[in-house]
């Protein structure tokens, strides 16, 4: 299992990190996510069981997740840590 870095200790590191991704969030990015955000929407709705349907589990925890996860580009497969 993969651990992260601790920044709450590390001033330093949290600088270089914030620095990072603050990057990535400026005020265009919204707008040019729409038709991502869309897919990854579409996506979630088509794996929904319809008689199970709930929409925390199923798409209000997951969607901020994968849509935060593309910006610095994490792989798929990284999401879930």
């Amino acid at each position: 299992m993969r651990r992260t870095a601790d920044i709450s200790n590390d001033p330093q590191k949290h600088r270089e990190l914030r620095k990072l991704i603050s990057q990535a969030f400026t005020p265009k990015m919204p707008s040019d996510m729409v038709p991502r955000i869309a897919e990854l929407t579409t996506a979630l709705l088509d794996e929904i069981d319809k008689n199970e349907l709930d929409l925390v589990e199923k798409i209000a925890r997951p969607l901020p997740v994968m849509v935060i996860a593309e910006l610095p580009g994490i792989p798929i497969h990284d999401r879930e840590l």
